[in-house]
């Protein structure tokens, strides 16, 4: 599949950069898209160690991680990180779990390159949008976000930068959120049918207000499989293959 595909050359293009660190050389710089502006804030970048930072939670095994994903998903990773091995043996002579962890990584926390315009679009419509991502990038500020079936954020990617945006006023101190799946959709009125979608692709029952107001009386319990991002800024890999 294309998602499949993507994830391989992001997960070879880490490797490269992985490589870099263990070399202690100094990361690639990202260009800044907003250099022709004076006054924009400078454009931050993630290092190696902070993509480690990104792992599944650290009492569960990689097996243990795996066996609480849908079987299709967990195959779809193993097979995925046997792929990453084969297209670049150099960079990934390390053991078989850290090939493994890259792909968990990825497949957990990356990021679509969503175009701006289309995500404005789409922003709180019932109506269904489809349009044609502009690859997949791993944003370790951006793994930060928890998901919410009511966010507050929207997020885009510009020119290979992550952007987030609150879409309402928030008040001082609370939690900032955004979708990891779309939510406002009609399809998307039934809670037990996103909680469904959301443990499918990410391992874990949402647990947001939305969900408890909709769902009273169900008892979630959390099937998750947590990660935990550093608080360092964003440095993008990006696939600018179209997906």
């Amino acid at each position: 599949p294309e998602s499949s595909t993507a994830m391989t050359r992001l997960a070879v293009r880490l490797l490269a950069v992985r490589t870099r660190h263990l070399r202690k050389l100094e990361p690639l710089p990202l260009v800044d898209p907003t250099a022709d502006d004076p006054e924009a804030p400078p454009v931050a970048h993630d290092v190696w160690p902070d993509v480690e930072e990104l792992d599944p939670q650290s009492s569960l095994n990689l097996d243990e991680v795996l066996a609480r994903l849908p079987e299709d998903i967990a195959q779809d990773i193993l097979g995925g990180s046997n792929m990453v091995a084969l297209l670049a043996p150099t960079m990934s002579r390390c053991h078989r779990n850290e090939v493994l962890r890259l792909v968990l990584r990825i497949r957990l926390n990356s990021m679509a390159l969503l175009p701006e315009e289309r995500v404005r679009e789409a922003t709180g419509s019932a109506e269904s949008f489809s349009w044609q991502d502009l690859g997949t990038g791993l944003y370790p500020s951006g793994a930060m976000f928890n998901h919410s079936c009511e966010p507050n954020c929207l997020w885009y990617m510009d020119r290979g930068v992550l952007v987030v945006e609150t879409t309402a006023p928030v008040k001082e101190g609370a939690e900032l959120s955004i979708a990891y799946l779309p939510v406002a959709r009609s399809c998307d009125a039934d809670a037990r049918g996103r909680r469904q979608r959301l443990f499918r692709e990410f391992g874990f029952q949402c647990l947001c207000p939305r969900c408890e107001r909709e769902l009273p009386n169900q008892v979630a319990v959390s099937a998750s499989v947590p990660v935990d991002a550093s608080d360092a800024e964003v440095e993008v890999v990006e696939d600018d293959r179209p997906r």
